[in-house]
């Protein structure tokens, strides 16, 4: 399990949401135009950090039947589909006119929902990364006795 590529992928992800957070601090009219690029650099950081995920923890610790081992996985992933659900009506809520109309209250749905972005990837660090790396470690040992 690659745990320094995955927290590189989350240390990019909080780098985008300050980026992103950064802009909407601003007024709308110097902002606006960079808006539609943060979102995107967020975006994509955010599926390569899936992705990754998914290879690295979810798919050994699914196909080991582990998931179980790791007390906090269950809460993790769930929170993690419901981010998923949100993220998508957000982005589908605040198109550009949206975005331009109400400023403030773009703001302030951007810093919630990536306050929540931000909380998860903090449990991820804390309580799943370990837990698999372990876990998924010990397999390995155990491959490389046979």
């Amino acid at each position: 399990m690659n745990v320094i590529l995955l927290k590189q992928e989350h240390q990019a992800i909080r780098a985008a949401i300050r980026d992103l957070v950064g802009l909407v601090d601003r007024p709308c009219e110097e902002s606006l135009p960079h808006i539609a690029n943060a979102r995107l650099k967020l975006a994509r950081a955010v599926s390569a950090n899936m992705a990754s995920e998914t290879a690295e923890i979810h798919e050994p610790l699914q196909r080991h039947r582990m998931t179980s081992r790791i007390p906090a996985y269950a809460g993790i992933a769930d929170r993690t589909r419901e981010l998923r659900l949100i993220f998508s009506a957000h982005i589908s809520k605040w198109s550009t006119g949206a975005i331009r109309d109400d400023w403030p209250g773009y703001g302030r749905s951007l810093k919630s929902i990536t306050a929540e972005l931000v909380d998860i990837l903090a449990r991820e660090e804390r309580d799943l990364f370990p837990n698999a790396q372990a876990l998924l470690g010990a397999v390995h040992m155990d491959a490389d006795m046979r």
